[in-house]
């Protein structure tokens, strides 16, 4: 009876686990303002729970015999590990690790749930908080009550736990920076570039794409607790060194692995979706004015973007948007060479709309 109820002490708090971050995802989808502390209360929950799964059957091992007790101190650590591995199997199904004929039964509910950035976020947040602090805790309280431990165990959930969480944080950067891709995609093939007029603004999905990007930056801000901090010493937006701009674009790697903090996670957005506009580019073909409005709505993204991220990743953006000029300009029509606008012109045009843009 006894070896039973150990074997069996966290098949309810597994279940338990599931519901709690089932749950989460509603309160997120909702974008409270309270979501941080809804973030909290969940992983609380969850250490809370497995706390109580230890508790129960504590006293119970006292009616056994010292070489029984040892043998059930194992099965109960082995439980702990199967408890997070629950966890950490969750935020891989919702970050796409598998495909539904592969991916374990017990958090199938977890990967068949929509897609929501915050929620995404949330499990990067309680799967860093975990391996940091909260797996330790369930074992200590374990080690107190159990009086046994197992470092070597504790070493790997921690471990796996970083993995999980970076999976998560890879996943949702590539699948907002591939959405966003897809605005400027869609903006790109439905433009007859060969009728373009010489242009007076940025067109409309510039402003669309930096809203997003500015809902990204606020939700990242947020849940890491990593606020963007306005810098007085924005340098100018116009860059002379195209050259050597170009060969740092060149060696920028846009899919990487993902930092977390706010800088690292815009960063590699914006890295996809400028990489992104530059191939789609390619695949048009331009007359001087159509060219002339890429070079403005590139200098508009490239000033913008300068906002978002620090100002060693800054030189890597000026490069890459440069590429996308350079990209318009190789698909020229007829025997023109591509004139774009003068930089004091384009920068006039800039500072005027960046004056009436709001997010």
């Amino acid at each position: 009876m006894v070896q039973r109820s150990v074997e069996t002490a966290f098949d309810t708090t597994l279940v338990q686990l599931i519901t709690h971050f089932t749950d989460l995802h509603g309160h997120c989808l909702t974008a409270k303002d309270d979501v941080l502390d809804k973030i909290g209360s969940s992983e609380h929950d969850m250490l809370v729970t497995g706390c109580s799964a230890l508790t129960e059957v504590r006293i119970l091992l006292d009616i056994v015999s010292q070489e029984e007790k040892k043998n059930m101190i194992a099965i109960l650590f082995d439980g702990i590990l199967k408890f997070f591995e629950i966890f950490n199997n969750a935020i891989s199904a919702y970050a796409g690790k598998w495909i539904a004929a592969v991916c374990p039964e017990n958090v199938e509910v977890i990967k068949n749930l929509s897609w929501c950035p915050t929620y995404c976020l949330a499990l990067v947040r309680i799967g860093r908080h975990l391996e940091v602090k909260g797996i330790a805790q369930l074992y200590q309280v374990a080690s107190d009550f159990l009086g046994g431990t197992n470092g070597k165990t504790l070493e790997l959930l921690q471990q796996e736990s970083r993995a999980a969480a970076q999976r998560a944080m890879d996943h949702l950067v590539f699948t907002e920076g591939s959405r966003l891709s897809h605005l400027l995609r869609n903006s790109v093939e439905t433009k007859d570039w060969k009728e373009s007029v010489a242009p007076s603004v940025p067109r409309m999905v510039c402003g669309l794409i930096l809203k997003e990007i500015h809902q990204f930056d606020n939700i990242v801000s947020k849940i890491l607790g990593d606020p963007r901090r306005p810098r007085a010493d924005r340098r100018n937006r116009i860059r002379k060194n195209i050259e050597v701009q170009l060969m740092l674009a060149k060696s920028v790697q846009t899919f990487t692995t993902i930092p977390f903090n706010r800088n690292g996670a815009l960063f590699g957005l914006l890295k996809i979706v400028v990489k992104a506009y530059a191939l789609y580019v390619r695949e048009e073909i331009f007359v001087e004015a159509g060219i002339q409005q890429v070079q403005l709505d590139v200098a508009f993204l490239n000033d913008m973007f300068r906002d978002f991220v620090e100002l060693d990743d800054v030189n890597m953006l000026d490069g890459m948007c440069n590429e996308i000029i350079t990209a318009a300009q190789q698909r020229i029509q007829g025997e023109s060479g591509g004139n774009l606008i003068e930089d004091v012109v384009v920068e006039n045009i800039v500072e005027e709309y960046k004056s009436k843009f709001e997010y």
